[in-house]
This record gives structure tokens, sequence and C-alpha cells, in this order.
């Protein structure tokens, strides 16, 4: 099966990518703003994120039962109407709360579309067009970074970039509403399915590397524009763009990484999470560009190579049931940015910035530790 027989479901499942990837972007370069606006903490702006990867959590946990009661076509349709509806009420939102309610329904929206945005692309397109769909979730990053920080310094409002995030969020819902491809379909009792693969070592070990090239990327996203601003280390619009470069980097490296397995380049996916880890303790160390330019291509790169195998070994970890297998491991990539994105703002505003950065290097080790070859058994 190739792209070319069904060509709206390519282009929706790139455009579903874009959407997921600019809704978890925009709120980064309006931190100071939002903070300013609605008078409240770097901890409580930290929960912008946390209810954002909440939503994604509740759908990794329901979408089996969702497709299994709605059929894949009508719930890969409900995912861009979701992401268009909470970037409304993010837009518009008068009160802080509304805000973090239209966060949460943007969530649920994203939560879909990263696991039918995959199924859809592998049943299409192959790992090729996972590692498509994977770049355009981060050029959408980078755009909104990129973008959020010119709108800043141009001191436009940071609902302009919510209205941005609304169009593209919606911009899918047509390209899945004409053929699509077959998928395998979600047996009986999904739920018993789930449970019993967290209690497996591969589960495990595929969710350190999941974690590491989907969860840690948007975490980081929401907090490197502020952290290459602090002490007037550079402005709005230079941190923005090179957020853009961090993600455009991982733009170019997810569709190589598409033709990376355990067979194909193994040394180049086993160096991916150390390549990264060198990353973050090169940010740690300081925000100035000197260090921060090859700091933020290590991570590009190191977090981005894995990302096809990662979304394939996880639709592969249940057999015959690829939605279970993928929301399964989707939980652990999106339960972290729950807890670790409150946790970065309170370092921030403890003057513990490079603290945050370090812990990410660390779980970048490990990750990349537990995925090392295991030798043969004698």
């Amino acid at each position: 099966m190739s792209a070319r027989e069904y060509p709206g479901a390519a282009v929706g499942t790139v455009l579903i990518g874009a959407g997921a990837g600019y809704a978890a972007g925009v709120v980064g370069p309006p931190v100071r703003a939002i903070s300013s606006e609605f008078d409240v903490s770097l901890t409580a702006i930290g929960l912008l994120t946390s209810v954002f990867f909440a939503g994604i959590v509740i759908v990794s946990f329901g979408a089996p039962f969702v497709v299994r009661f709605l059929g894949i076509r009508s719930t890969v349709r409900l995912a861009p109407v979701l992401m268009g509806l909470g970037g409304v009420l993010s837009a518009v939102a008068p009160a802080f709360w509304v805000l973090l309610l239209g966060r949460v329904v943007t969530g649920l929206g994203v939560g879909l579309a990263l696991v039918l945005g995959g199924i859809v692309g592998r049943a299409v397109g192959g790992g090729t067009l996972i590692g498509v769909y994977g770049g355009a979730i981060t050029v959408a990053v980078a755009v909104a970074l990129a973008l959020g920080g010119l709108l800043a310094d141009a001191g436009v409002s940071w609902r302009a970039n919510f209205v941005i995030s609304t169009v593209i969020g919606f911009s899918a819902l047509p390209c899945f509403a004409g053929r699509l491809p077959d998928t395998p379909a979600v047996a009986s009792r999904p739920g018993r399915a789930l449970v019993r693969s967290f209690v497996t070592w591969r589960y495990w070990r595929v969710a350190l590397l999941f974690v590491l090239c989907a969860g840690l990327p948007l975490l980081v996203s929401a907090w490197i524009v502020h952290y290459l601003t602090a002490d007037d280390a550079m402005s709005a619009s230079a941190a923005g763009a090179l957020g853009f470069v961090l993600f455009a980097v991982s733009t170019v490296a997810r569709p190589a990484g598409g033709k990376v397995d355990g067979r194909h380049h193994q040394l180049l996916l086993l160096a991916s999470p150390f390549l990264a880890a060198a990353g973050f303790v090169l940010l740690a160390v300081d925000n100035r560009p000197a260090l921060a330019v090859p700091a933020i291509i290590a991570m590009g790169i190191g977090f981005s190579i894995p990302y096809a195998v990662s979304y394939i070994r996880s639709e592969d970890l249940v057999p015959g049931r690829p939605t279970v297998g993928l929301s399964a491991e989707l939980l652990a990539v999106n339960v972290t940015p729950v807890v670790g994105s409150p946790a970065v703002g309170a370092a921030f505003e403890h003057g513990q910035a490079g603290l945050s950065w370090l812990v990410f290097a660390a779980f970048s080790v490990l990750a990349g530790v537990v995925n090392l070859p295991r030798p043969p058994a004698r």
C-alpha cells in the first residue's frame, strides 16, 4: 500500500501531525505575557502544559475503547475537531481557568492525533510516512516557537498565535472525509491487553525510548524560549529562532529515522539517546548562543532518529492490536510532561533551570542504556 492510493489520508496524516505539534509549541513563547495578563506564577503557567498532556493521557488510555465504539474513521475525524475547538477556547479565554480548559480540550484532540496519526500513517506509507508525520509535528513546533517569538517582540497579543493553532488544528478534517485504508480492528476487551502490557520489560524499554523521542521534545518546547531569554542572554525572536532550529533539525532527522531499524544503521540508533544527553548537558552549562546552538543541534538529532522505530515497536507491542500497544506506550510518553512541566516551572522560579536539563540528560542516558543490545544467552 502506498500514499498514492490514499492521497487524502496521507495529507491528513501530515496535517494532523502539524496540528498536534503547533498546539504543543504555541504555549512556549508567551509565558511571560500570559503570566502577566492573568497574574499567575511560572509554576501555574506550567499547568498549561500539564493539563494539555493530561488530556492526551486520558485519550491515550481511552483510544482503543473510542476506536472500538466509533470506528477508526470517525475517531480520526474527531481529532482535528477537538484540536480546533480547544484552540478557539484558548484564543478567546477571558480568565486563566478558561485557558486551562482550552488546553485540556486541545490535549484530547492531540491525544487522538498521536494514536491515530501513527496507525493511519503506517497503513498508508509505512515507516517512511510515520517519519514524515513525526517531522510535521516537529516543524509545527518549530514554527510555533519562531513565530511566537516574533509576535512577542512585535508586541502582538499572545492570542494571535492561538488563532493560528486553531486554523491548523481544523485543517486535517477535510482530508479524512474520503477513503481511508483498512487498519486492524480493535478486538474485544482492549483494557485487559493494555494493563497486561505494563508488566512486561519490553514495554518499559520501548517506553523510555519513546518518552525521549516524543515526550521530552514537547516539554522542552514549553520552556526553551523562556530559558534562552533569561538574564537577557538573547531576545525573544532570537530564542524563538533557536527553538525553530531545534525542531527543524528534528524535522529532517525524523523521516531519516524512518529508514533506521535494528538491522540498518544500528550504531546511529543506539548513539542517539547519548547525543541528546550531551545536548542537555551543554544547555545546563549556559544559555548563551556559543553553547546553546550546538546543544540544540545535538538534541534535535538525538530526539529524532529513534522516533519511527519507537512508533513501530509500540504498535507491535501487543500482537494484532496496534491501537492497544501504541496507546499503552503513549501513556508513559504523555504522563511525563504532566508531572514534569510544573516541576520545571518551579525549578526555573527558584533559579535551578540547569538542574532540569541535567535531569533530562540523565533520563536520556537511561533510555540509551536500557535499549543497548543484550548479549545473546549462552
